[in-house]
């Protein structure tokens, strides 16, 4: 009977071998296919339009984007990205191409795009257009305003004849569940120094404070002027048009105004085209003999692949991105261990002697930012210069990681500061309460079972609470008055987790000048002593394998069991997520909610 039951075990064993080794097996054959099956990217024709095709949220960090296109649909549920940096690559390197005629914007797609990323696109498109003289074109059935933002700076713009541009404004509105956690019994204890540090609002009251909505008029209302003023400096219009557009459009409508014609007699699109009217007008333009069967496209990422140069060895400045929420582990957003590692391989790539941190983040676990800003100081000690380059936000622990850097660059549009610290410690006393449900138990001291949901904090634990933040808060004005040369004093009257625009961060002393990530590229080599042609290399996350995989799967499966979580934004990660995720691990949070584009 052993003999047999060994004999079976064995058997067993044999059978699950050799269904593993064929399950993997076929896994890796399909990845093979689709890695073999993606197709080569073209060569560029002369006469070619650079298509510059936006889709889905433009980011800063794109891990999956050498990934073939099924396995990224796998990989993010089929949602798109477009990296910031390849735009602006390909219309850099296309203003020395002579096969690039001319450049076609796509918005169809955008889904999101941030009030620094659109100036960014807008820069890379004026100086493409004024060093080359060659037309750039934008066509949208309709545009969403960052769709719009994204197309402005073309020479023309063309809009369906049943289309519209929706102008929105900004805002900072958020949904405030605290009357309902306090009837469900669910107490949220919040410990936080900073008057302005907001984000823990959403949980604790039914509206934002009086301290929130003067922090938030602050920094929207210069964003928004901001905004405005370049759009309608890219349309050619006077600062405030769009202000009057707005003012104008609800009685044109009520008089019974066709939408597209406002917007054309407004002057912010030049005709009203088909789809089909404005591939004739492309080819009129740019193929032989004006058939558009003999208009010439060439994608903006295929067109990076096909002009891809080798210079690896050469002089020249590392640029690493990032961006998220920032939280210890791997997961999604800014992980310190895999940043800090891809930080170290930059800097010791060959031939690398700067080094640029793209940031965009709203920030996060006060530690995991204080571990990034420590690598980017090691980095400098061994002699190579460091710049940080603002993205769309860089605000509370994103700020506290450039502290790291010799130069902080920053957009007018950015939103950065936030120098404040709280940490949130939910409980459920009130709600075992309601239904009558007891807990206890012996305790060897008052601090035994903290951070236990199933009690609220008493007095040990909310010391040690407070005692946490005040110390991190005093470390982070610390950090501040020493990396900016100013007193405690001084920033301190800029902390207190208030939120400015690039702009305002700039003439108060937080940021030490304004620009794009190419800016920042000019500092970093004139830090090191580089000319004005060194060569630039990106960094940027890379997937994460297996994890990933069963990530996306993950997030299918309960997509499916749970369709309500579709009124968060398929994806989206919005304040009260983050801040539940980050408030997991119950350390001090230099974070906070900003909103993620426009």
């Amino acid at each position: 009977m052993t003999f047999l039951r060994w004999l079976g075990r064995a058997l067993d064993f044999l059978r699950r071998l050799c269904l593993n080794v064929l399950f993997y097996g076929l896994l890796v054959a399909l990845a093979a296919l689709w890695y073999w099956a993606e197709p080569a990217s073209p060569a560029v024709e002369p006469g070619a339009v650079l298509v510059i095709d936006l889709r889905g949220a433009v980011v800063e960090s794109d891990p999956m984007r050498a990934l073939p296109t099924d396995v990224r649909g796998l990989l993010r549920d089929g949602r798109p990205a477009t990296r910031l940096s390849d735009v602006v690559a390909a219309l850099e390197r296309a203003e020395t191409d002579p096969d690039v005629a001319g450049v076609e914007i796509r918005t169809e797609e955008l889904e999101t795009l941030g009030l620094a990323s659109a100036r960014t696109i807008g820069r890379a498109v004026d100086h493409f257009r004024t060093t080359t003289g060659r037309p750039i074109y934008a066509w949208g059935g309709s545009f969403t305003q960052a769709q719009y933002a994204a197309a402005a700076h073309a020479d023309e713009i063309s809009l369906h004849p049943m289309g519209s541009v929706l102008f929105k404004g900004l805002s900072g509105s958020a949904l405030y569940w605290g009357g309902l956690l306090e009837r469900l019994g669910v107490g949220v204890n919040v410990f936080k120094a900073g008057a302005y540090k907001s984000a823990p609002e959403v949980f604790t009251r039914h509206a934002p404070s009086e301290d929130n909505l003067e922090a938030q008029k602050s920094w929207i209302d210069d964003a928004w002027r901001g905004f405005s003023d370049d759009l309608a400096k890219a349309r050619g219009q006077m600062p405030g048009a769009l202000d009057k557009y707005l003012e104008g459009l609800t009685p044109a409508l009520q008089a019974g105004a066709d939408p597209a014609e406002y917007a054309k007699k407004a002057g912010f699109v030049t005709d009203l085209l088909t789809s089909d009217g404005f591939e004739k007008k492309l080819a009129r333009r740019f193929a032989e003999g004006g058939d558009v069967k003999r208009l010439k496209r060439i994608g903006h990422l295929d067109y990076l692949a096909a002009r891809a140069t080798a210079e690896r060895g050469a002089p020249g400045v590392a640029v690493v991105l990032a961006q998220g929420a920032v939280a210890s582990g791997r997961g999604a957003g800014i992980s310190p261990d895999e940043l800090n590692e891809r930080i170290e391989r930059a800097a010791g790539a060959l031939g690398v002697r700067a080094l640029v941190l793209r940031l965009s983040s709203p920030g996060g676990d006060a530690i995991a930012s204080e571990s990034i800003r420590e690598k980017l100081e090691a980095v400098r000690a061994r002699g190579i210069p460091v710049v940080v380059s603002m993205g769309d936000m860089a605000a509370s622990g994103g700020y506290w990681i450039s502290l790291g850097a010799d130069r902080i660059v920053a957009d007018p549009l950015t939103l950065t500061g936030s120098i404040g610290v709280f940490s949130v410690l939910p409980d459920a006393a009130g709600a075992l309460e309601k239904l009558d449900v007891g807990a206890g138990g012996y305790r060897t001291g008052p601090l035994a079972d903290f951070g236990s949901p199933l009690h609220r904090p008493n007095e040990a634990e909310r010391a040690v609470l407070s005692a946490g933040v005040a110390r991190t808060y005093e470390r982070f004005k610390a950090l501040a008055a020493k990396s900016r040369g100013r007193t405690p004093e001084e920033i301190e009257a800029v902390a207190q987790g208030r939120v400015w625009t690039g702009a305002q961060a700039q003439k108060i002393g937080l940021v030490d000048r304004l620009g794009d990530l190419t800016d920042a590229v000019k500092v970093a080599r004139q830090l090191a002593g580089l000319g004005d042609d060194a060569p630039v290399r990106y960094f940027d996350a890379e997937p994460s394998g297996a994890s990933a995989l069963l990530a996306g799967l993950s997030a299918r499966v309960f997509a499916a069991v749970a369709p309500e979580a579709a009124l968060l934004g398929a994806g989206a990660k919005k304040g009260a997520d983050v801040l539940a995720e980050l408030g997991a691990a119950g350390r001090p949070l230099a974070w906070t909610a900003l909103p993620e584009g426009i």
